[in-house]
């Protein structure tokens, strides 16, 4: 009996490994097909350097006739997004990805099942693509990843590592789908297709994360600074490892802020009842 348990433990163990192996290794092929040597050998590239960007686009492509507008804008974007921090500026620099189309950038990256823009932080590398929308080469999205990679770290690992991550890169812009971030969330809240902030850092576990989620992890970022001040969640980023040091940093559970919140979005629109967007907690 006890021989089999041995057997059976042993066994475990090894499908584990493996799991964690290939898991690895999917990781570690994505970020490889990704380092900028290998994405410069991929066809002809111009380039347009700045203070804090070195961007490489290709001939002919929008981004050619356009790429000092995408500069400015962006140089503009850093700054804007420093100062919402109160950070002071380091001069990092970047290294800036313009793709011509979705498929390119696909094709190249890999990323195309993340969106249409993504963020690099071992390589201080941003992934864009031109024609898509405008707001996604010339956005503070991706370049919020970036700085707070460079300032504090690739941080973010307890179990609201996302809601945080992204919330930040969607709180610098303040609005989604061209609305205030409290008000998209109201309106969603109202048609009941969209997650609570605790909804959203379980869904976390399974990868269940829902497009509207990126709009409430901003709005409820952008309450927690507002009310709590931006030098707590950044402690939060950088020590989060499990529900323990949120309690010790906000002086609440996670749960009694995801209600606090709630409560707040609902305070504020009288039409919207507290018990209809699903208060929960551990």
């Amino acid at each position: 009996m006890g021989q089999k348990s041995w057997m059976k433990g042993k066994l475990l163990f090894v499908l584990f490994a493996v799991f964690l192996s290939l898991l690895l290794g999917c990781r570690t092929g994505f970020v490889e097909r990704n380092r900028p040597e290998k994405i410069l050998q991929e066809g002809d590239w111009l380039s347009y350097h700045t203070k804090h960007f070195d961007f490489y686009y290709r001939p002919g492509s929008k981004s050619e006739g356009r790429i000092k507008l995408i500069a400015n804008r962006q140089e503009n974007n850093y700054l804007d997004i420093l100062n919402q921090m109160h950070l002071h500026d380091h001069n990092f620099r970047a290294i800036y990805f313009i793709f011509s189309s979705f498929d390119e950038y696909d094709d190249i990256t890999d990323a195309g099942q993340f969106g249409n823009g993504h963020e690099i932080g071992n390589y201080d590398a941003i992934y864009g693509v031109d024609g898509y929308s405008l707001s996604n080469i010339m956005g503070k999205h991706e370049l919020t990843h970036f700085i707070v990679d460079k300032f504090f770290g690739a941080g973010a690992r307890g179990p609201y590592k996302w809601i945080i991550s992204e919330g930040l890169a969607v709180w610098t812009e303040d609005s989604w789908d061209g609305m205030d971030l409290y008000e998209f969330a109201r309106l969603r809240i109202a048609e009941g297709d969209i997650s609570t902030p605790f909804e959203i850092i379980r869904n976390d576990e399974t990868g269940n994360i829902l497009r509207n989620s990126y709009a409430m992890a901003g709005a409820f970022t952008k309450y927690m600074i507002s009310t709590y001040g931006i030098a707590k969640l950044i402690r939060l980023y950088q020590q989060g490892k499990g529900l323990e040091v949120f309690d010790q940093i906000y002086g609440m559970s996670l749960s009694d802020m995801n209600n606090q919140f709630l409560t707040f979005l609902t305070s504020e629109n009288p039409e919207l009842k507290v018990g209809g967007v699903r208060q929960t907690g551990p």
